[in-house]
């Protein structure tokens, strides 16, 4: 073993989205009026991007798989990954612009609207899915946005017996596949009702548990998460926080899920440090929590 593959041991895989994220706080949002930004700034994010730094300020050593685009934005988003120590060797540049969003916030109640932006000669070019991308991965993670690519991996991962973890925003035809493929599904409750055809979350969960995940949460906001795992049901309240900005709470709780699992703890304290995570991120601006404000939750175990 090589002396990167020896630091990235025991590591996580993550595939999905790189954006460059302009976020805008304003005093109110209504249709139709003129508004003042308050404030004004740019980060590195993306629901993948976002648990990649997340895990890597978690102490969970963390390789990135997605798309950079050759302009500034994709400098400046790769940048940041290093300076995180996330690995992003494998990822492409690409002539296209980088995705990016204009992430409006709510200053009163921290909610936020996303408007994307994606230039489509960025995915001109398939991404590369070779085994070699697994060695000293204990965990593969997928926001859902590349599906080709996560289930050729996943595939490959499976077959090693490693953990796929994998997080849902949109419908797809490939999620028949996903879930014979996921071990553990964490999504939106409004996406796991629309799957399983089940409008409750708890009933949503038990149904998608028994159809191949060993392991199902449904994300709930401000209302919690509720998952299943086999026959048991555990519901897991948000963690207290005085809220800032929700960007990146998700994905938030997707890498303290990861951390938690890559531990060995068990359902309810995987769900309740995915839960912590989550509260940290939202009681910070911006797309992802600073290292220091995670620094009480990371991870103590070695590889």
């Amino acid at each position: 073993m090589s002396e990167t593959e020896n630091l990235f041991a025991d590591g996580v895989l993550v595939v999905g989205n790189n954006i460059a994220d302009e976020v805008l706080v304003v005093d109110g949002l209504a249709l139709d009026e003129k508004v003042f930004c308050e404030e004004w700034s740019l980060h590195a994010g993306g629901q993948a991007a976002n648990a990649a730094a997340t895990l890597a300020r978690l102490r969970v050593p963390a390789r990135f798989l997605g798309r950079f685009g050759d302009d500034e934005a994709g400098r400046f988003t790769r940048a940041a990954m290093a300076a995180d120590g996330i690995d992003t060797r494998a990822s492409p540049t690409l002539p296209a612009r980088t995705i990016a969003a204009s992430v409006i916030v709510d200053r009163v109640s921290g909610q936020r609207t996303i408007v994307m932006r994606r230039d489509p000669a960025l995915l001109a070019t398939p991404l590369p899915t070779g085994e070699d991308l697994l060695a000293g991965v204990a965990i593969l993670y997928g926001d859902g946005y590349e599906r080709d690519a996560f289930v050729r991996l996943a595939t490959l991962a499976r077959a090693r017996g490693l953990a796929v973890v994998c997080d849902l925003e949109t419908r797809d035809p490939a999620d028949a596949r996903l879930l014979e493929l996921v071990t553990d599904l964490i999504a939106p409750a409004a996406v796991l009702c629309a799957m399983a055809g089940i409008d409750d979350p708890e009933g949503a969960v038990r149904a998608l548990a028994a159809r191949g995940p060993r392991v199902v949460v449904a994300t709930m906001g401000a209302a919690g998460a509720v998952g299943a795992e086999g026959e048991r049901i555990v519901r897991t309240p948000a963690a207290p926080c005085t809220v800032v900005d929700t960007t990146g709470a998700g994905d938030a709780f997707h890498a303290g899920w990861v951390a938690a699992l890559r531990e060995g703890r068990d359902l309810a304290d995987r769900m309740a440090r995915a839960a912590a995570v989550a509260a940290v991120k939202c009681a910070h601006p911006g797309p992802q929590a600073p290292a220091a404000a995670l620094a009480p939750l990371a991870t103590r175990r070695t590889t």
